[in-house]
């Protein structure tokens, strides 16, 4: 500032705001510099004795184009020794010195803004497809649901929307998006809700939960959409206002029950549902033509020849409804989705 104060008025204000507009590398400086360079090296060349290069603007703009792009000289270019040196000192370093500055300048500033807008979760990522999108963050829990799932959505970005106070902090392995509210319809088309593959909505919070629903419901993503509920009925009420989303609501008092008539037995539902157990329940839908195997009886043996357990089916068009039976002699499994218990998943048929 002292600088400034020893200048006049009117130029401390004029090189105040240069100063300000090379460091924002703004058009209005890149303007200002090219002018003022093309000015000087035109008044320079005519003092050294150019006239062959100064006669004229047109004869004149052609030149430093030519010399200050590097491109060569064709039929123009200095012709005394002065005016060779000034143009190898001053004209053509000067030329490319506002050429990198300038474009090379804007090419990071909008890499670097881009960046930091990304990570400030204002990023745009409408047009993506075939990533996950987690509508809510709940720290520990969102992290653990991405580590029993990885092998699942391995290779896919993870979006994660999240409002308020309960943004995640510092670097993590997912993009957040920032969100006034998660059943804000803008935030959650701004984070690829309609292209997603897979949807998870787990704010914490139930009233969040269904009024997040009802929002993603209304922008019919094309991937599959869970929402989890710690009460059962609201989760009916989502199930019933959007079929679309499979509802899942807290088994915490089923589990208790269990483990008071059968010890032990919540330690295996516990493992039936945690990836990182040995055996863990998996599904794999019967597609048309992938097997030569399409009835009930003969996916059994060759589930179990693949270390595989059938425990369970569900019909085709069916959203919940699931059949332990495994006694009926279907035919034809096309279309069903079967759930069986394995180490790991198995190959789609």
């Amino acid at each position: 500032m002292n600088f400034y104060n020893k200048m006049p008025g009117g130029f401390a204000r004029l090189a105040r705001k240069m100063l300000q507009d090379l460091a924002r590398l703004s058009w209005r400086a890149a303007l200002v510099l090219t002018t003022l360079h093309v000015s000087i090296s035109y008044v320079g060349l005519f003092l050294l004795g150019e006239t062959e290069l100064t006669q004229n603007w047109a004869r004149y703009l052609y030149f430093y184009v030519v010399t200050g792009s590097t491109v060569g000289y064709g039929d123009l270019s200095p012709g005394t020794r002065w005016g060779a040196i000034f143009t190898a000192l001053f004209v053509v370093p000067g030329a490319i010195a506002i050429f990198a500055s300038f474009l090379l300048g804007r090419v990071f500033i909008a890499i670097q803004e881009g960046v930091q807008t990304i990570m400030n979760g204002l990023g745009d990522f409408t047009d993506r497809y075939g990533h996950v999108v987690i509508v809510g963050y709940i720290p520990g829990d969102t992290e653990r649901l991405l580590r029993e799932t990885r092998m699942h959505h391995a290779g896919k970005d993870v979006i994660v929307i999240a409002a308020g106070a309960n943004a995640p902090r510092g670097r993590s392995a997912f993009t957040s998006v920032h969100a006034n509210s998660l059943s804000s319809l803008r935030d959650l088309e701004r984070a690829g809700i309609k292209g997603a593959a897979h949807v998870v909505i787990m704010p914490g919070n139930d009233d969040e939960c269904l009024a997040a629903g009802l929002a993603v419901g209304a922008l019919e993503p094309k991937g599959h959409v869970v929402a989890y509920f710690e009460d059962r009925e609201k989760a009916q009420l989502l199930d019933h206002h959007v079929a679309q989303i499979e509802c899942v609501s807290s088994t915490s008092v089923e589990l208790v029950s269990r483990a008071m008539v059968d010890p032990g037995a919540s330690a295996v539902l516990a493992d039936l549902s945690s990836a990182s157990r040995n055996a863990t329940l998996h599904s794999m839908q019967i597609r048309p033509g992938g097997s030569a195997a399409t009835d009930l009886q003969g996916w059994i043996r060759r589930l179990r020849k693949r270390g595989a357990t059938l425990i369970a089916l569900r019909r085709p068009g069916e959203t919940e409804t699931v059949s332990f039976d495994l006694s009926d002699p279907i035919a034809d499994l096309t279309g069903y989705t079967l759930y069986y218990i394995a180490a790991k998943r198995l190959p789609r048929n």
